[in-house]
Parts: C-alpha cells; sequence; structure tokens
C-alpha cells in the first residue's frame, strides 16, 4: 500500500469518512489533500450527524483581507478555522440549512462554507440610487461610498433564506435543494422587503401597504403553511401570498393580518418570526439602549392562534430551543440536538449598523425562558465587527 496520503485509494477513503462523528472532523478531512476533499461522502451516513449537529457560531471578522473565517462549536468549545476567501470583506447571514448569504460592496451568492459550493444573487444596485428610481421608499439615503464598512451594515438590514420544499438530506444534490430557496433581504430607508431565487438577474419588491403602523419597516419573515408572514418594527403581522412559483404573481403585496400581543413597555425591542411544534410564533427582544453599549434585557414569546388571531404568552420551551439573530429565525429540538439545552434562546447581536465607527458583536448570550436568567456561551475573542458580527449557521455538508 502506498505511504503516500492522497495516493490512498478511494474505497479506504470512504471507510475512514464513515468513522466520522462530528462536522468539523468532517473539514479536517476534507483538507488534508486534494483527493480527500473530492471523495464522494455516503449521505445517508451523514444525515443522523447533521441533524444532531448544534448550531455553529461563525466568528466575526473585520478584515477585507482575510481569506479565512473561524466558527465556533459550542458543545466541543473549539474553533474550526475554514479557508472562505469569497466571503472576504462581506456582511454574512446563517441560515439553518448549512448556507450563508453573503451581501459584498460588488458580489452576492449563496455559500455552503463545508462544501464551498457557491449560487450567485443579483446584484444590489439598484437599491444604490438616491435618484428615487423604482420604488422610492427603497432608496437607500443613508449609503455613502465614501465609507464602506457602513454600506454593508446599513443598506439591509436582514437577509433570510426560506426553503419551498421538503427534501431530505439523502435523495438532493446542492443545485437541488438551493433551487427550493428563496432569500429575502430587508433593504433601504423604510426596511421593505425584496426576494430572489438563485440565479435571478434582480431582486423582487414586495409592495406594503401603508396603512397606520402596519406596514413597512419589515423586521422578519417566515414561511409556514405555505404562507408569507412578515413582522414589522411595530410588532404587526402580515401576509403575502402566490410568490413561490416561477411567472406568478409580479407585484406580491403584503396584507395586513394580525395585531400585536400586549407585550412589555419600556424597552426597544425586537421582534423573530418562529415556527415551533407546528405553530406560528413570536419571539419580541427587549433591549436596553440607554447604556454606551445596548444589552438584551430579557425575550418573551406568543403563540398565534391563525383562527381568532389571538396572542397566548408562552412560558416555557419544553425540549425546544430557539437561535435569533443575524440569521434566520430557527428552533431545534435540544434532545436530539447534542450539546443544546431545552428550554432556552441562543442569541446574537443584529443591532442595526447605521453609526460610521460602531461596533457590532458584544450582546450575545443564551436567555433560559422559565427561569428568565441570561448566561453567556462564548467567552473568546472575534465578536466585534463594524460590518459583519458572528452569526449562526446550522453546518450540512451537503
Amino acid at each position: 500500500m502506498s505511504q503516500n496520503w492522497s495516493e490512498l485509494p478511494e474505497e479506504l477513503l470512504k471507510m475512514i469518512a464513515e468513522k466520522i462523528e462530528f462536522l468539523d472532523d468532517f473539514v479536517r478531512f476534507s483538507v488534508v489533500c486534494r483527493s480527500w476533499s473530492l471523495v464522494k461522502f455516503n449521505k445517508h451516513h451523514f444525515s443522523s450527524i447533521v441533524k444532531s449537529q448544534f448550531p455553529w457560531l461563525m466568528l466575526a471578522n473585520d478584515d477585507d483581507n482575510s481569506n479565512s473565517r473561524r466558527f465556533f462549536n459550542y458543545p466541543q468549545n473549539k474553533i474550526c478555522h475554514m479557508k472562505l476567501s469569497k466571503a472576504s470583506g462581506c456582511h454574512c447571514w446563517g441560515s439553518p440549512f448549512g448556507w450563508l448569504v453573503v451581501l459584498g460592496l460588488d458580489s452576492q451568492f449563496l455559500l455552503n462554507p463545508l462544501s464551498g459550493v457557491w449560487f450567485s444573487l443579483p446584484s444590489l444596485a439598484q437599491y444604490r440610487d438616491r435618484s428615487c428610481r423604482g420604488l422610492s421608499s427603497l432608496n437607500v439615503l443613508s449609503y455613502d461610498w465614501r465609507y464602506p464598512k457602513r454600506n454593508r451594515m446599513s443598506c439591509v438590514r436582514k437577509a433570510i433564506i426560506v426553503s419551498t420544499m421538503n427534501n431530505s438530506i439523502d435523495d438532493t444534490d446542492d443545485e437541488n435543494v438551493v433551487g427550493g430557496f428563496l432569500v429575502f433581504l430587508i433593504v433601504g430607508r423604510f426596511r421593505e422587503l425584496a426576494f430572489a431565487r438563485p440565479g435571478d438577474n434582480t431582486w423582487t419588491n414586495i409592495i406594503s401597504t401603508l396603512i397606520s403602523r402596519v406596514t413597512p419597516f419589515q423586521e422578519d419573515i417566515l414561511h409556514f403553511n405555505g404562507r408569507f408572514y412578515a413582522v414589522n418594527f411595530f410588532g404587526y403581522i402580515c401576509v403575502c401570498d402566490d410568490i413561490t412559483t416561477k411567472g406568478g404573481s409580479c407585484r406580491p403585496t403584503l396584507l395586513p393580518f394580525a395585531s400585536p400581543p400586549e407585550f412589555s413597555m419600556g424597552w426597544t425591542r425586537t421582534f423573530y418570526l418562529v415556527e415551533l411544534c407546528g405553530d406560528l410564533h413570536l419571539a419580541v427582544r427587549n433591549i436596553n439602549c440607554s447604556e454606551p453599549r445596548s444589552r438584551t434585557v430579557f425575550i418573551e414569546l406568543y403563540k398565534l392562534d391563525l383562527c381568532t388571531l389571538k396572542w397566548e404568552k408562552v412560558e416555557c420551551l419544553g425540549d425546544y430551543a430557539l437561535f435569533l439573530g443575524s440569521n434566520t429565525s430557527f428552533s431545534s429540538k435540544a434532545s436530539v440536538c447534542r450539546g443544546c439545552k431545552p428550554g432556552c434562546i441562543y442569541f446574537t447581536d443584529d443591532s442595526e449598523g447605521v453609526d460610521v465607527g460602531r461596533i457590532f458583536g458584544h450582546d450575545m448570550g443564551l436567555f433560559n425562558l422559565q427561569t428568565g436568567g441570561i448566561e453567556s456561551f462564548y467567552e473568546g475573542d472575534c465578536i466585534l465587527s463594524l460590518f459583519s458580527p458572528p452569526v449562526w449557521i446550522k453546518p450540512n455538508p451537503f
């Protein structure tokens, strides 16, 4: 048998790969040499590993010239380094699907950090024009070419990946999976919604009906039971249909759906929509902005009855945990997610970047919904950034 690692037979490499139990070991395996990185893995073997994997925290990056990013594995308390030259100097948003939304000054794309596969997204140039072409409310008045790092924070408030398919890991490839994705942006001075599919040439704007406090100023969007629900800055819920089918409505519109719950007053609030146990939930993050550094004080959770449109306050998450921040909001069953604490909400800093020179990333923690306590889950460095603070991503090599 050859003593050269790069010349080991593929059958032997597959046997070694099937012994892998952690995805960070998968990363180490794939970077040994090129022949190892080209091995075709048994997706069925990795499906159980992916399902039980605790989300990784992609740490901050503020270096335009850095070709690598660091990921924190919370249960193992380890840092995994990965070469991601395409994401250098870009603002990234995470998701539970293994993909990042990566937005730079000149390029926008979906990126799988484990496989290195990427798919292009439309240019953001349509939102940089001060002459108010198209929808004037999408004109980004705060965009200033003198401050590229601020632009990466202020142009897009949030990016969300929505899956319109129910594929399993065993019977799909990258192109088929990504073909079922819609990428939503909350963009511009009035935080309006736009969406695109990977490979599209332009973003499609979602029309907001300017009725009182109902719209615009959106904060999150969720695909739930075949419909798209959005929550705005005031906690109002809107609904939008007929945007998943290509060739469908060319002017999708947000329509008022439900009033906000009676949440606690006196704090700055950020809203998140998340599906939990087959129900639509609204997470309300209460933030103290009176201090030099804003910090999360507590988080409330409400469940919406879609028949009566009444809200019920949730006091306990049971066996589930939530992951909120600069990522697609998602829940995870703690008993099948290795190292996950049940009944808790993991959150990262997603403050709005509107001040030149302001650094973000410090407001992270683990909130226990039942006790109201907050504790830290990461004490290391690389959390502060001018344009790309830490984000949650659930790794998936496929």
